[in-house]
């Protein structure tokens, strides 16, 4: 019996063989050594039971399993939910009594032409999930009421080293608007949010490398909390991680063939790294306390900055994604909003425009407003979130935002958030102390508004411009965010620390 409770690599002189009962338990990988295992000479215990999480690196060996389980866990830490996925035909299951399993219907959710919603009754329940399946990369999703542990067997899988694929199937253009059929109906063509949605897994029974797709996608992970995020769009220079072990995410495809096969390189020693990571991005993000209580839950949204002429004002359905989480749900949502609909990652912002930003409380209580724990801002002077209706501007750079929330609903149209690189970056308006301790503020034009913040929002001087020079005097050591403002502009922001 070998016990693998850490990540373990073996070789030809410690072979596992027929004879072997292996446990990986949860989380960990086994891994072999290139050229233990050849054609003829498989790797085959007498049975071996991969715990939640855990994975089979092959590393270019022969796999010929032939008795063998996957385990997938419910309990508080996923909200008793799961996205699953098992690469092989399931000939027996264990656990399942009182857990429900679904697919998504991709056909199903390509017939509403409304622009978000996670669940718009495309999860339909699956009666049984044994035997053979067309598409073994299909993910489920697990739902129990109370904590779970179930158990898929399988009687074959195979890996010798060769690329594996997914597939991803192609719902648009098969329904008709008015849904009468004629030859003169046009197709419905739906909202580009809604393109042929697909619940995918690796294909291999290990954890699978964004990178190691044949080329890059919006990916969107289940939140432990009942929703989707967008967590990454894997073309990005610099990315990292991986779809789990066992686990399955969505994606989107606008192929217009039935499918769309993609490759994927297996994984080998000398590429493991899984480490999640974003390049180049800026995280925003939501906690929200219900009055009462002590448990403060979170959201966030992903966007990236680019300069204005590399800017983008459409959704791309390859590198952007949309809010897929519930409508009426017992956790705080933050997003951004554009022509109608809610995103939780946009590749191309405009870094000098204006990010209208909308939130959803699920009651009465406090949230907080800050960037996220990985976000990368070094490259920004100021990340400026402005609260119209409080009149409030913070440098969240400086110092989280907090505010009340009455009751449960939408927050829409009281947030903007702007994204300022450094000064010497930018032309336009430009700041600097004097002798005095008075902040100067240069490159103004007649009839500006200058308007100084404190860093904890508290605007402490109003005025406008009379001339190309202002100085705002008599303030106290501190953090200050001057704002300039003009007609038909995008405001500027500059942010000095008065010593």
């Amino acid at each position: 019996t070998w016990n693998i409770a850490a990540d373990c690599t073996i070789g030809a002189g410690n072979g596992i063989s027929g004879r072997h009962v292996v446990y990986v338990r949860k989380g960990m990988e086994l891994s072999i050594n290139g050229g233990t295992y050849g054609e003829g000479h498989e790797f085959n215990p007498g049975f071996l039971l991969l715990e939640h999480g855990a994975g089979l690196v092959g590393n270019g060996n022969s796999i010929g399993l032939s008795s063998f389980a996957v385990e997938r866990e419910l309990n508080t830490d996923n909200d008793r939910m799961d996205l699953a996925a098992m690469p092989f035909a399931v000939i027996a299951t264990e656990g399942l009594d009182g857990v429900t399993v679904s697919r998504y219907d991709g056909a199903k959710r390509a017939a509403y032409d409304y622009k978000y919603d996670a669940d718009n009754g495309a999860w339909q329940a699956v009666q049984t999930v044994t035997g053979s399946r067309d598409n073994l990369t299909e993910g489920w999703l697990l739902e129990s009421g109370a904590d779970a542990k179930v158990r898929f067997y399988g009687d074959s899988y195979e890996e010798n080293g060769d690329d594996g694929e997914i597939r991803l199937m192609r719902y648009n253009y098969s329904e008709s608007w008015g849904g009468s059929g004629d030859a003169d109906d046009s197709h419905k063509m739906t909202h580009l949010e809604n393109m042929s949605w697909n619940l995918f897994g690796s294909p291999f029974l290990c954890a699978m490398n964004y990178d190691d797709m044949e080329y890059g996608r919006v990916i969107y992970e289940y939140d432990g909390k009942g929703g989707y995020k967008a967590a990454v769009n894997t073309s990005a220079d610099g990315v990292t991680g991986a779809v789990g072990a066992g686990s399955a995410v969505f994606t989107q495809t606008a192929t217009l063939k039935e499918a769309e096969v993609l490759a994927v390189r297996p994984r080998t020693l000398d590429g493991q790294s899984l480490a999640g990571g974003r390049s180049g991005t800026l995280v925003v993000a939501v906690s929200f306390t219900a009055a009462g209580d002590e448990y403060a839950a979170g959201d966030e949204f992903v966007l990236t900055a680019v300069p204005s002429d590399e800017a983008r004002s459409d959704y791309d359905v390859s590198s952007d994604g949309v809010e897929m989480a519930g409508l009426d749900v017992d956790v705080a949502q933050i997003y951004m909003e554009r022509g109608g609909g809610r995103y939780s990652l946009l590749s191309a912002v405009d870094v000098d425009g204006t990010v209208p930003v909308g939130l959803y409380v699920p009651g009465a209580g406090t949230a907080v407003i800050g960037l996220g724990d990985d976000c990368r801002a070094d490259d920004y002077d100021t990340v400026v979130l402005t609260d119209a209706v409080a009149g409030r501007t913070v440098d969240l750079k400086e110092k989280d935002y907090t505010f009340y929330a009455s009751g449960k609903g939408d927050v829409n149209g009281r947030f903007s958030i702007q994204f300022n690189k450094r000064l010497d970056t930018r032309g336009g308006a430009w700041a600097y102390v004097d002798d005095n301790g008075g902040i100067v503020v240069r490159g103004l034009i007649k009839g500006q508004m200058v308007r100084t913040y404190m860093a904890g929002g508290q605007m402490v001087d109003s005025r406008i411009a009379a001339g190309e020079t202002e100085t705002v005097s008599g303030l106290e050591k501190g953090m200050y965010l001057i704002q300039v403002v003009s007609d038909g502009r995008e405001p500027t922001v500059i942010k000095i620390r008065l010593q």
